[in-house]
């Protein structure tokens, strides 16, 4: 026979139990949505680009020729040639990027004084 205060017991690990199941389940949702585009091109294309600068330099290169006049072009191939350690190179695609960009796109610094 059962006592009184089992009752609430049993009804607290129901509860907990129901709760870490959930919890196991819905926190990790975001695993059961993008599973598959983990191994997507797109992903692999763009693990390449990050791990690989000279990969990156290459399509910046590519895209520049055909459009000179892109300064985020020119900003993203600086930083390219900095990680590759071409600090000659960086500096043009730099001074290139600063010429292009709109004056609203170059951040402004106003010191007090």
């Amino acid at each position: 026979m059962r006592q009184r205060h089992d009752v609430p017991f049993t009804a607290l690990a129901v509860a907990l139990i129901t709760a870490l199941f959930i919890y196991m389940y819905l926190g990790h949702w975001q695993h059961f949505l993008f599973k598959h585009s983990l191994n997507s091109s797109e992903t692999r294309e763009f693990i390449n680009l990050i791990e690989k600068p000279a990969y990156m330099k290459d399509l910046l290169l590519v895209k520049i020729a055909s459009h000179p006049d892109d300064a985020l072009a020119w900003r993203l191939l600086a930083n390219c040639y900095l990680k590759l350690g071409d600090e000659q190179s960086a500096a043009y695609a730099t001074r290139k990027a600063l010429q292009l960009a709109s004056p609203a796109s170059i951040p402004q610094f106003n010191h007090p004084g």
